[in-house]
């Protein structure tokens, strides 16, 4: 899955700082993802990871997202 350009937004999460308001917008270059992340109580975030063939399937958050488009 490419995540280039994609943005996520927390419609539910009750465990965490990310609200509704908090918008995570990802950019992706070959196996390099960068996800940037504000609002609500957030000022402004940033994670920097790799792209691997082993995906987590359980989500330690009872929260739900929702993608939507740039």
């Amino acid at each position: 899955m490419n995540l280039d350009n994609k943005k996520i937004v927390t419609t539910e999460n009750k465990s965490v700082l990310s609200s509704n308001e908090t918008v995570f917008h990802y950019s992706q270059s070959d196996k390099t993802i960068i996800e940037k992340y504000k609002g609500g109580s957030i000022l402004e975030g940033l994670i920097i990871g790799k792209q691997t063939k082993v995906w987590i399937r359980k989500s330690f958050s009872k929260g739900k997202s929702t993608l939507i488009k740039v």
